[in-house]
């Protein structure tokens, strides 16, 4: 349980790390700009949430390093919003989707890698 809510906390914070060293911002939320003139971030945004609303996260994490784009920025808000949801599921939640939070951190950091940022060791 301890163990668990340390995890949660270190996403939160390595989100925060992430906003603020790339957008100088507190949060982050993806927000498609023009719904009549989608990116291929936009397209990417939009299927993880159906796919999280399914809570298909295997499947969407899968997707989102499928597609990503290392360099482009909109694609690297992408990762930080999803990862960011991810950290506020339940542990119920990502008990019934084949998910832990050690994955989640593992992907947040290898978002890190991908983009070049310094990865965060997870240590008690």
């Amino acid at each position: 349980m301890y163990y668990q809510d340390y995890i949660m906390r270190m996403i939160q914070m390595t989100v925060q790390f992430i906003v603020k060293l790339i957008w100088n911002k507190d949060t982050i939320e993806y927000e498609i700009s023009d719904y009549s003139l989608l990116l291929p971030a936009d397209y990417l945004y939009r299927e993880l949430m159906e796919l999280l609303e399914r809570k298909d996260i295997c499947g969407a994490e899968n997707l989102l390093f499928e597609r990503l784009l290392p360099g482009d920025t909109e694609y690297l808000k992408v990762a930080v919003d999803f990862y960011q949801r991810l950290g506020s599921f339940s542990e119920a939640e990502l008990t019934e989707a084949n998910f832990s939070a050690e994955e989640i951190y593992s992907g947040l950091n290898d978002i890190m890698a991908e983009f070049g940022l310094p990865s965060l060791s997870l240590e008690i």
